[in-house]
């Protein structure tokens, strides 16, 4: 049951009651008002709102080290994001490439905002990697089911 619906019903119910001579009415002041009309919703944007415009993520963690990138940190590019720009921790997030570089993106878990600014090989539709200074906290990470709000770049 929706909100609106269920507000809909107790205002229904209220009136119900009072017909019924139950109960006093309320003071001016406490009134309960009718309920704004029903506006019928897309699923697609019912959904969206239902979770507040957040989305389910599969994350996993990376860092600019040769078991993520295949760079050493002798090499020229080490460190250095598909974007151009360079890793930082709490900060960069390779993203699929439908989402275009600069895209923001908030994740609760961490309490933070991220920027799309590189891209990974394993990274597809409704999966992201974020940037860890420490190869043992993003083991430690591993792979989770995270919220996500993506907030357009």
């Amino acid at each position: 049951m929706t909100t609106d619906t269920m507000v809909l019903f107790l205002w229904i119910m209220m009136g119900l009651f009072r017909a019924a001579g139950c109960g006093e009415p309320l003071p001016e002041t406490e009134q309960v008002k009718p309920p704004l009309p029903i506006v019928q919703l897309s699923e697609q944007q019912d959904a969206a709102d239902e979770n507040n415009g957040y989305e389910i993520f599969t994350v996993t963690a990376y860092t600019a080290g040769k078991e993520s990138t295949g760079k050493s940190p002798g090499h020229p590019e080490y460190g250095i994001t598909a974007s151009g720009a360079k890793v930082k921790e709490n900060h960069t997030a390779a993203c699929p490439p439908s989402m275009p570089f600069g895209t923001e993106l908030y994740i609760p878990y961490f309490d933070q905002q991220y920027v799309c600014e590189d891209r990974g090989g394993a990274i597809k539709e409704g999966k992201l990697d974020i940037y860890m200074k420490n190869l043992d906290d993003a083991l430690e990470f591993g792979r989770r089911k995270l919220q996500v709000k993506v907030i357009e770049g």
